[in-house]
């Protein structure tokens, strides 16, 4: 009977191993879709509804940031949101 226990103990362990891998994986997952998209100033200007040059001089007074990647730059969709919803600017 105790070889029948040990094994039952065993597999229990091991299922609760995968419950804690699975676990992590789903907090993986959500943390991923929170991430936001990174846009070109065209695409954040149509979403704004402003023209481009209004994103680029929003970006060098600095109430936006920008990413540059390579020779082009982009932005953080959501954080560019919050940026203009704090300054009171544009939204």
């Amino acid at each position: 009977m105790k070889y029948t226990l040990d094994r039952f103990g065993e597999a229990i362990d091991a299922l609760m191993a995968r419950i804690d891998l699975l676990e992590t994986k789903v907090a993986n997952r959500e943390k991923a879709q929170t991430f936001s998209k990174l846009v070109s100033r065209k695409e954040l200007a149509a979403y704004l509804g402003v023209c481009e040059a209004t994103v680029m001089r929003a970006q060098q007074r600095g109430i936006i940031d920008s990413i540059p990647i390579g020779s082009v730059m982009r932005y953080d969709l959501q954080k560019v949101v919050k940026q203009l919803q704090e300054a009171g600017e544009l939204i």
